[in-house]
């Protein structure tokens, strides 16, 4: 979101961090920001009442959400093996709760390419914020 709004429509601010989408929303709603980014899902799930004091500005492209991804040093057969464990635990009823707990009800197998090489063109890295330790 920070990338989109600098990049493409050219916005200039000063991003403030409130740790969970909900508190993002809240704080927007009782006028501490005057914007803020969540994602579509955690805005369905807050109470009707706080939804009806928001406004969507802008969406994002839509690219698929939780990539597994592994360092480039984690072997090719390590890496599908367990992209495709991930797969199988989508097809049994146990597997579907703990996907869903994690919020990957639906994985899906991702290709760079199809799926995030558009993302390049934003210069990602220079948004990247460190947790401190």
């Amino acid at each position: 979101m920070r990338a989109l709004l600098a990049e493409r429509e050219k916005i200039q601010f000063t991003p403030v961090y409130v740790n969970t989408h909900s508190n993002t929303y809240r704080h927007v709603a009782i006028g501490l920001e005057a914007a803020g980014g969540g994602i579509r899902q955690t805005l369905t799930e807050e109470p009707e009442a706080l939804r009806e004091t928001l406004r969507v500005l802008l969406e994002t492209p839509g690219v698929p959400a939780h990539p597994l991804s592994a360092h480039p040093r984690v072997p090719d057969a390590v890496r599908q093996a367990v992209a495709h464990a991930f797969m199988r635990m989508a097809d049994d009823a146990q597997g579907q709760l703990m996907l869903k707990n994690v919020q990957m009800a639906a994985p899906t197998l991702a290709d760079y390419a199809r799926d995030y090489q558009m993302l390049e063109r934003y210069g990602l890295d220079k948004y990247v914020v460190r947790a401190k330790p």
